[in-house]
Protein backbone atom coordinates (compact mmCIF):
# COMPACT_ATOMS: atom_id res chain seq x y z
CA UNK A 1 0.00 0.00 0.00
CA UNK A 2 3.03 2.42 0.83
CA UNK A 3 4.37 1.03 -2.48
CA UNK A 4 1.13 2.83 -4.11
CA UNK A 5 0.99 6.25 -2.35
CA UNK A 6 4.88 6.22 -3.24
CA UNK A 7 3.85 6.01 -7.06
CA UNK A 8 0.64 7.92 -6.62
CA UNK A 9 2.75 10.78 -4.95
CA UNK A 10 5.48 11.26 -7.06
CA UNK A 11 3.82 11.08 -10.31
CA UNK A 12 2.25 14.05 -9.90
CA UNK A 13 5.20 16.42 -10.58
CA UNK A 14 5.90 14.29 -13.43
CA UNK A 15 2.69 14.91 -14.91
CA UNK A 16 2.75 18.55 -14.11
CA UNK A 17 5.79 19.14 -15.95
CA UNK A 18 4.36 17.32 -19.08
CA UNK A 19 1.36 19.08 -18.84
CA UNK A 20 3.01 22.68 -18.79
CA UNK A 21 5.45 21.79 -21.30
CA UNK A 22 2.22 20.79 -23.33
CA UNK A 23 0.82 23.78 -22.71
CA UNK A 24 3.41 25.91 -24.36
CA UNK A 25 3.60 23.94 -27.69
CA UNK A 26 -0.40 24.62 -27.51
CA UNK A 27 0.40 28.29 -27.17
CA UNK A 28 3.05 27.68 -30.09
CA UNK A 29 0.29 26.00 -32.57
CA UNK A 30 -1.98 28.32 -31.82
CA UNK A 31 0.35 31.78 -32.32
CA UNK A 32 1.13 30.20 -35.39
CA UNK A 33 -2.06 29.34 -37.01
CA UNK A 34 -3.44 33.13 -35.90
CA UNK A 35 0.09 34.27 -38.14
CA UNK A 36 -1.60 31.92 -41.09
CA UNK A 37 -4.76 33.40 -40.24
CA UNK A 38 -3.72 36.91 -40.34
CA UNK A 39 -2.60 36.06 -43.87
CA UNK A 40 -5.59 34.07 -44.89
CA UNK A 41 -7.30 37.13 -44.01
CA UNK A 42 -5.00 39.30 -46.20
CA UNK A 43 -6.04 37.21 -49.39
CA UNK A 44 -9.72 37.23 -48.38
CA UNK A 45 -10.10 40.86 -48.22
CA UNK A 46 -7.61 41.85 -51.55
CA UNK A 47 -8.41 39.00 -54.01
CA UNK A 48 -12.14 38.31 -53.24
CA UNK A 49 -13.45 41.50 -51.31
CA UNK A 50 -15.10 39.97 -48.74
CA UNK A 51 -16.78 42.41 -46.13
CA UNK A 52 -16.20 41.75 -42.48
CA UNK A 53 -18.80 39.36 -41.57
CA UNK A 54 -17.94 37.43 -44.73
CA UNK A 55 -14.66 36.99 -43.73
CA UNK A 56 -15.64 35.63 -40.12
CA UNK A 57 -17.98 33.18 -42.00
CA UNK A 58 -14.89 31.79 -44.08
CA UNK A 59 -12.90 31.41 -41.50
CA UNK A 60 -15.57 30.13 -39.54
CA UNK A 61 -15.81 27.19 -42.25
CA UNK A 62 -12.07 26.27 -42.41
CA UNK A 63 -11.20 23.45 -40.38
CA UNK A 64 -8.02 24.55 -39.85
CA UNK A 65 -9.01 27.23 -37.48
CA UNK A 66 -10.99 25.23 -35.63
CA UNK A 67 -8.58 24.41 -33.16
CA UNK A 68 -8.53 28.43 -31.96
CA UNK A 69 -12.02 27.80 -30.87
CA UNK A 70 -13.32 31.11 -31.02
CA UNK A 71 -15.57 31.36 -34.21
CA UNK A 72 -18.74 30.14 -32.06
CA UNK A 73 -19.12 33.77 -30.02
CA UNK A 74 -21.26 36.43 -31.64
CA UNK A 75 -19.08 39.02 -30.24
CA UNK A 76 -15.45 39.95 -30.58
CA UNK A 77 -14.18 40.42 -26.90
CA UNK A 78 -16.03 37.49 -25.92
CA UNK A 79 -14.27 35.53 -28.67
CA UNK A 80 -11.10 36.30 -27.49
CA UNK A 81 -11.50 37.29 -23.53
CA UNK A 82 -13.91 34.05 -22.87
CA UNK A 83 -12.87 31.40 -24.73
CA UNK A 84 -11.26 28.79 -23.09
CA UNK A 85 -9.64 26.79 -25.87
CA UNK A 86 -7.46 30.12 -26.67
CA UNK A 87 -4.17 29.49 -24.48
CA UNK A 88 -2.14 32.29 -25.57
CA UNK A 89 -1.31 35.10 -23.04
CA UNK A 90 -3.00 37.90 -22.24
CA UNK A 91 -1.13 40.30 -24.28
CA UNK A 92 -1.38 38.68 -27.25
CA UNK A 93 -5.36 37.64 -26.83
CA UNK A 94 -5.76 41.74 -26.70
CA UNK A 95 -3.46 42.34 -30.04
CA UNK A 96 -6.06 39.21 -31.61
CA UNK A 97 -8.96 41.70 -30.23
CA UNK A 98 -7.90 45.00 -31.99
CA UNK A 99 -6.90 43.08 -34.69
CA UNK A 100 -10.05 41.60 -35.50
CA UNK A 101 -11.91 44.73 -34.70
CA UNK A 102 -10.21 46.55 -36.93
CA UNK A 103 -11.36 44.26 -39.95
CA UNK A 104 -13.23 46.36 -42.27
CA UNK A 105 -13.39 49.49 -40.79
CA UNK A 106 -11.46 51.28 -43.42
CA UNK A 107 -10.86 50.95 -47.61
CA UNK A 108 -8.60 47.55 -48.47
CA UNK A 109 -5.83 49.55 -48.81
CA UNK A 110 -5.68 50.48 -45.28
CA UNK A 111 -7.38 46.98 -44.35
CA UNK A 112 -4.12 45.61 -46.25
CA UNK A 113 -1.73 47.61 -44.08
CA UNK A 114 -3.74 46.95 -40.90
CA UNK A 115 -2.48 43.22 -41.55
CA UNK A 116 0.61 44.19 -42.47
CA UNK A 117 1.11 45.51 -39.21
CA UNK A 118 -0.71 42.72 -37.34
CA UNK A 119 0.94 40.27 -39.10
CA UNK A 120 4.54 41.53 -38.09
CA UNK A 121 3.69 41.90 -34.66
CA UNK A 122 2.49 37.96 -34.17
CA UNK A 123 5.74 37.08 -36.23
CA UNK A 124 7.75 38.84 -33.45
CA UNK A 125 5.66 37.21 -31.23
CA UNK A 126 6.02 33.91 -32.37
CA UNK A 127 9.80 33.96 -32.57
CA UNK A 128 10.39 34.68 -29.10
CA UNK A 129 7.64 31.93 -28.03
CA UNK A 130 9.93 29.65 -30.36
CA UNK A 131 12.90 30.13 -28.19
CA UNK A 132 10.94 30.26 -24.99
CA UNK A 133 9.28 27.06 -26.41
CA UNK A 134 12.84 25.29 -27.28
CA UNK A 135 14.11 26.31 -24.16
CA UNK A 136 11.32 25.65 -21.41
CA UNK A 137 9.70 22.00 -22.92
CA UNK A 138 12.67 20.17 -22.24
CA UNK A 139 12.89 22.31 -18.43
CA UNK A 140 9.95 21.79 -17.24
CA UNK A 141 9.84 17.49 -18.55
CA UNK A 142 13.07 17.58 -16.53
CA UNK A 143 11.81 19.25 -13.57
CA UNK A 144 9.22 17.26 -13.56
CA UNK A 145 11.11 13.78 -13.69
CA UNK A 146 13.69 15.11 -11.19
CA UNK A 147 11.04 16.42 -8.21
CA UNK A 148 9.00 12.93 -9.02
CA UNK A 149 12.35 11.15 -7.93
CA UNK A 150 12.83 13.63 -5.06
CA UNK A 151 9.12 13.00 -3.52
CA UNK A 152 10.00 8.83 -4.16
CA UNK A 153 13.17 9.26 -2.27
CA UNK A 154 12.01 11.33 0.25
CA UNK A 155 8.90 8.86 1.04
CA UNK A 156 10.92 6.44 0.74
Amino acid sequence: MRVIGILLLSSCPLILGFCASANLKKKLQQTELIVVMISSIKQYICYEALTRDGIFCRLAEDEQYKALGFWQCDDISELVTKNQALVIDKPLKQKLMLFLNGIGSTDISGQMSHCELYSSMFSDSLSKLREEASQKQKLYCSLGSFAAMFVAVVLI
